[in-house]
This record gives structure tokens, sequence and C-alpha cells, in this order.
């Protein structure tokens, strides 16, 4: 993939994950609201946190794909959330409990469906991918290059000493 499209999808997901937290972070007790049926799963006061904080916890994740030098952590921190938020929600679907998503702060007006659900569960899916990719392949030696480089590196300073020995 070009260095322009790495660009895109690296902008793409930090504009995703900044306003998805800076729409959340003014509307943290409506978020709250939100997360309650979570609340047979999840202790309150979880969910309380999970609300306050998760909002700056997206808003650092976008901050961080923004930075090139820190796009690789910023990303890694998206997969890390992208995973607990599938997993949250597979496990509410699968203790029969049907929530609107919140994601984006509380769609007061949105429908609750298993279906909606299942479509964050795979929207969650390609922005986890999508992340992988960039902590992956982000302008970055493999491990096969950099175990390389390691070893010439040891060669190259062991035949130093032993020159120096000379």
């Amino acid at each position: 993939m070009s260095s322009y499209a790495r660009l895109v999808l690296r902008l793409l997901l930090a504009g995703i994950f900044l306003y998805a937290g800076i729409v959340k972070m003014g509307a943290s007790e409506g978020f709250f609201l939100t997360l309650l049926p979570f609340a047979t799963f999840i202790p309150e006061w979880g969910l309380w946190i999970v609300a306050t904080g998760l909002p700056y916890v997206e808003v650092m994740a976008g901050v961080l794909l923004l930075i090139p030098a820190t796009a690789r952590i910023g990303a890694a921190l998206v997969c890390i959330l992208c995973c607990v938020f599938i997993v949250t929600i597979l496990v509410a679907l699968a203790n029969g409990i049907v929530v609107a998503c919140g994601c984006f702060g509380r769609e007061e007006d949105e429908i609750p469906s298993r279906g909606k659900m299942l479509a964050v569960v795979v929207r969650n899916l390609f922005i986890f991918c999508s992340s992988a990719w960039i902590v992956n392949n982000y302008n970055l030696l493999s491990i096969k290059d950099k175990i390389t480089l390691f070893v010439k590196n040891m060669i190259q300073t062991g035949k130093s000493h032993v020159k120096a020995k000379k």
C-alpha cells in the first residue's frame, strides 16, 4: 500500500476515534445511561469508569494516530479497544441484551436491535484489521530484517573487539 493510502487510513481512523471520544466527553451521563443494560455483567461502578474514562482513551488513540512517530502506538490502542468492544457486544448478545451502540454518544432516537449490534461488531472488526495493518506495516523493518541487522552488528562488534585485543 502506498504511503498516501496509509496516511489516509491513519487520518480516517484518527477522525473516527477523535469524534467518538469528543462526543462522549460532553455527554458522559448520557453515555452512562446507554451502558446501563450492561450492568448485568459489568458492575455499575465499572460502567461509570467506562463512561467517564473511555472518551479520553479514544481521543488519546486519535491523537496518537495523527502523529507519525506514535501512529503504531495509537493503532495498537485502537486494536485493544476494538477487541474490548467486540467481546462486550458479543457477551451482551449471548446474554440476550440488546442495546443501542452508544459508539458516538447516546443516540436517543436509535432503536436497538441484534442486527445493528452485529453490524457494530463487523464495523469494529474492519477497524481492528485496519489498525492491525498499521501496527504491522507502518514503515518498519520486518522482524527477520531486525534480527539480521542485530546479528550483523553483533558480528561487527565482535570483530572490532578482537582487532582491539591484538
